[in-house]
């Protein structure tokens, strides 16, 4: 058995844009860089609860800085995979309306996308990509700790359990920042516990 530890990163800096996810520049908040003080103090604590390979980071700025954070206890190895980064949008500017119309038919049909925009199928054909490789780096009986962002963990969430009692393809974002969703792996994957955040109490 292997299991991955799914971490979303700390709160960004916020903008009025709605193609701001996919800015590789936002930074962590003030907010998120106290989010992530608590996480690394959780793993300062557990750091002997599993047995550890690597971490695991996309190469967005805020998420590199949380798994930075964390591993300076872990003292693993980390490596950014570019297929961990979030679900890019779309490349316009659209009112908050707009933005909730395209979300909806975005969870509706994964087939589809908004102008320029990267569809629900994509990105987790690209995610998915990078578990798998994830996976073939980590050794039976080891967790990897992988850092990304909200909306792709939770799109790959309901592709691995779409009859889960939590609605996985919902618009809303469920994801909590700095949550933790552990997964187990032999011939297929299961949910440990979905959506921590014991840590930031």
């Amino acid at each position: 058995m292997k299991r991955i530890l799914l971490i979303r990163q700390g709160n960004k800096t916020s903008t009025n844009s709605t193609i701001s996810s996919k800015r590789k520049d936002l930074v962590m908040s003030e907010l998120g860089k106290s989010q992530v003080r608590l996480l690394t103090k959780y793993f300062s604590e557990n750091k002997k609860k599993y047995l550890w390979s690597e971490v695991f980071c996309s190469d967005y700025p805020r998420a590199v800085s949380t798994a930075i954070s964390i591993n300076s206890y872990l003292q693993k190895k980390i490596t950014i995979i570019e297929g961990l980064g979030e679900r890019y949008f779309c490349d316009q500017e659209l009112t908050e309306n707009e933005s909730f119309i395209e979300l909806k038919k975005m969870q509706e049909n994964w087939g589809y996308a908004p102008s320029g925009g990267e569809t629900l199928s994509e990105c987790v054909d690209r995610f998915e990509t990078s578990i798998n490789l994830i996976l073939s780096k980590t050794d039976e009986g080891r967790t990897a700790v992988i850092v990304s962002h909200g909306r792709i963990i939770q799109a790959f969430l309901h592709c691995l359990f779409p009859r889960y009692q939590i609605n996985f393809n919902s618009y809303q974002l469920i994801i909590k920042e700095t949550s933790l969703t552990s997964l187990l792996y032999s011939d297929r994957f299961e949910l440990e516990y979905f959506n921590r955040t014991d840590h930031l109490r």
